[in-house]
């Protein structure tokens, strides 16, 4: 069952285009984790450097730099992940279906 999971999710992070990790996550965290998971760093897209940590606001500003600094094309698989106070921690992936603008 292991093995399983390990394909699967390798053959998913192989695809995806970009990870976005909310600023409380940044750092080490981030670094450890895409590199275990094959996941190049200019796939991760991090803004705590920019703004501090915006908490819930994070991956959505993120997703807007993305796409206008042109990294989201439609079609791409977004890996969204976060982690709150305590043990609070939630992930989802998606297809961004936007055009990138001009």
């Amino acid at each position: 069952m292991k093995l399983v999971i390990k394909i699967a999710a390798g053959m998913i992070f192989g695809v995806v285009a970009l990870v976005i990790a909310i600023g409380a996550m940044a750092g080490h965290a981030v670094d450890h984790a895409t590199k275990k998971l094959g996941i190049p760093s200019e796939r991760v897209v991090m803004n705590v450097d920019r703004y501090g940590n915006t908490s819930s606001g994070s991956i959505p500003l993120a997703l807007a730099e993305a796409q206008a600094e042109g990294r989201l094309q439609a079609g791409s698989l977004v890996l969204m992940t976060g982690m709150g106070a305590g043990l609070t921690w939630g992930s989802a992936l998606m297809r961004w279906t936007l055009e990138a603008s001009a």
